[in-house]
């Protein structure tokens, strides 16, 4: 994945390419969640004159002007021309994790601040199978759902088949789970 040239010479060894430009990617957490690609123009160079980033698998061009973008998973073209008409190119993958991802959090609060009668439920992407859930009070369930709660903040870790904990991402808040004695009504 070297850089292209139009009209003056650019390196197209890797040990050059930082001469140019590069590009860092984030994944995106889920196959619906956006990755961010930002490319890095080092100081010496140029500013860019155009930037246009295109979906390879499409052709369609998904953004203009702007050396950040963020798009679905899937393989991205940027061209930058700077204001000397030197044309560069570099292709770049935003894929999705290869883990578990915790995206948020769902409660029915508890009837009081004494009692144990709420509900936690995690949204679990991409979870192993046979996964378990470990939660901050130390229990562990088949299912991203803790019942019998109390007030407090509840997490869940994602264990693997064997119970040890697998590589994932918490990506949102901690659950806050609170009181609501007019739900007893």
């Amino acid at each position: 994945m070297g850089c292209q040239a139009s009209r003056r010479a650019v390196a197209t060894d890797a040990n050059e390419s930082h001469k140019h430009f590069q590009l860092v990617t984030t994944n995106a957490f889920t196959r619906d969640a956006r990755g961010h690609v930002r490319c890095i123009v080092p100081p010496h160079r140029l500013p860019p004159k155009r930037v246009t980033w295109t979906d390879q698998q499409t052709g369609a061009v998904v953004q203009d002007g702007d050396l950040e973008m963020s798009a679905l998973p899937g393989r991205y073209l940027v061209q930058i021309v700077d204001s000397s008409e030197e044309y560069m190119e570099m292709a770049a993958t935003i894929g999705v994790l290869p883990c578990p991802v915790v995206s948020g959090y769902a409660f029915e609060p508890c009837s009081s601040s004494a009692s144990r009668d709420g509900t936690v439920s995690a949204t679990v992407d991409a979870a192993p199978r046979g996964a378990r859930y470990l939660w901050t009070t130390g229990v562990v369930t088949s299912e991203p759902s803790l019942r019998n709660a109390a007030v407090g903040v509840y997490t869940v870790a994602v264990l693997d088949a064997t119970g040890k904990v697998a590589d994932f991402v918490h990506a949102c808040d901690a659950c806050r789970l609170s009181a609501d004695p007019a739900r007893l009504a």
